[in-house]
């Protein structure tokens, strides 16, 4: 056993690899990393990787313990598990017992310890509250009836945002393992060789953040099966959860501290009880100043990918997230004046079904959506796919106008056709 040694809890995560290095950095202790690791093979190989890469670069000063525990039998049908606090933090105590050790480490962003509700339809008996100031509390307090002493869990970046953390890795000039560390939700889907969704609240903000940091090539190595920046959103919940992410951010620029505590007392009273410190003032206000240096990097982080796939000369994509989320703003809106606009559509009367369909096909194909050469067909339904679901943004389609659609295409009675320079869509009937 050495005389200086630090246990950290290591997921394999982004935040964990920089509180690690962070650690081997700063200190000159041996580094213990305590894992959890379940049936996934994704997990292992993150973590396996990751482990190889900091034994390389910092020789003989890292071990890394793992734990296996899983189910066997069955899938958790819910990707929040409720027990997850107690099952990570177990692994490390189990560790830091064994050798006499009074505490461990875990390294997690603010914003998401502090549990602040990430989209409006996220509960808090749902979301995550691994490291909410309370669970660690508890845990100390369990932990240290169990050896009948003091045992404490540090949480150095309790008051840190993702682009800080991300910054850790620019400042220690360890950005080459970026793009190894895990942040996605997604992990336990099959994403054919990719390692993260880029469509799950996780990823978002990881996305945010290298830009705000300025560090995003690093990032891009084709890690993500679906890019926002890059990609047209097709998913409805994808736009929500866009919108909802930067609307907290949103919220927290355009509040004082005064209409910051107001308007979210509790969530705010729930961790300052646990938080360390003396004053309960001090404590709202570190929160505070966390939040709105958050708002400013998501702001800049915004302004940096409009310079990067939105500026002026760039042809306008109808169905991209600048258009559908940065040009609406509806994260400025309270979310009862978002449902109340979308109860203003109506449904297309079916005399100006075709007439909608040519139009909305004539955007598309100015907007390079459509391109010269797409074929309808009952096996892929290539057209159909594409405008149905781009016209439901303005009007609401019954199933029956849905199929009237696929009609109308698969048949020839709306046509593609060449012209001068492009080509265009044309009433197949008439032209009959």
């Amino acid at each position: 056993m050495p005389e200086d040694c630090k246990i950290a809890l290591f997921s394999g995560g982004l935040d964990s690899l920089a509180g690690v290095i962070d650690l081997l950095h700063n200190t000159k202790s041996e580094i213990w990393l305590a894992s959890h690791q379940s049936g996934s093979t994704k997990t292992k190989g993150v973590q396996r990787k990751l482990f190889a890469a900091l034994n390389e670069r910092y020789p003989g000063r890292c071990q890394h313990y793992k734990y296996q525990c899983g189910l066997t039998i069955e899938q958790a049908s819910d990707e929040p598990q409720r027990t997850r606090p107690f099952l990570y933090f177990s692994t490390a105590f189990v560790l830091a017992a064994e050798y006499k050790q009074k505490e461990i480490t875990v390294f997690e962003k603010g914003i998401t310890s502090i549990n602040f509700p990430e989209t409006e339809d996220l509960i808090n008996s749902r979301s995550s509250r691994t490291t909410h100031p309370k669970t660690i509390a508890l845990l100390e307090k369990l932990f240290s009836a169990i050896i009948r002493e003091p045992f404490k869990i540090q949480h150095p970046y309790l008051l840190k945002t993702k682009t800080d953390i991300v910054e850790i890795l620019k400042t220690y000039n360890r950005l080459d393992l970026l793009d190894s560390s895990v942040s996605c939700s997604g992990t336990r889907k099959n994403m054919s060789g990719f390692s993260h969704c880029g469509a799950c609240n996780q990823c978002i903000d990881r996305i945010y953040a290298t830009y705000a940091a300025e560090v995003e090539k690093y990032d891009d190595n084709g890690i993500y099966r679906f890019s926002f920046l890059k990609e047209d959103l097709e998913e409805p919940h994808l736009i929500k959860l866009l919108n909802e992410y930067i609307r907290l951010a949103h919220t927290f620029k355009c509040q004082d501290i005064e209409s910051f505590y107001l308007g979210r007392e509790m969530e705010v009273l729930d961790a300052v009880e646990f938080m360390k410190g003396e004053r309960d003032e001090d404590k709202i206000e570190a929160i505070f100043t966390m939040c709105r240096k958050h708002a400013d990097q998501i702001e800049k982080a915004g302004n940096r990918m409009r310079k990067q796939y939105d500026s002026i000369f760039i042809p306008n994509r109808p169905l991209s997230f600048f258009s559908l989320v940065l040009g609406k703003k509806e994260y400025q809106k309270e979310p009862e004046e978002i449902s109340k606009e979308a109860m203003v559509r109506q449904e297309i009367p079916i005399r100006r079904l075709k007439a909608i369909l040519i139009e909305n096909l004539k955007e598309l194909i100015a907007a390079g959506r459509i391109t010269e050469g797409m074929n309808e067909t009952k096996r892929e339904p290539v057209l159909s796919k594409i405008v149905t679901p781009y016209i439901e943004r303005k009007y609401i389609l019954t199933p029956s106008q849905k199929h009237t659609i696929q009609q109308y295409l698969l048949r020839g009675d709306i046509q593609l056709k060449k012209q001068k320079g492009g080509f265009t869509v044309v009433d197949g009937y008439i032209r009959r």
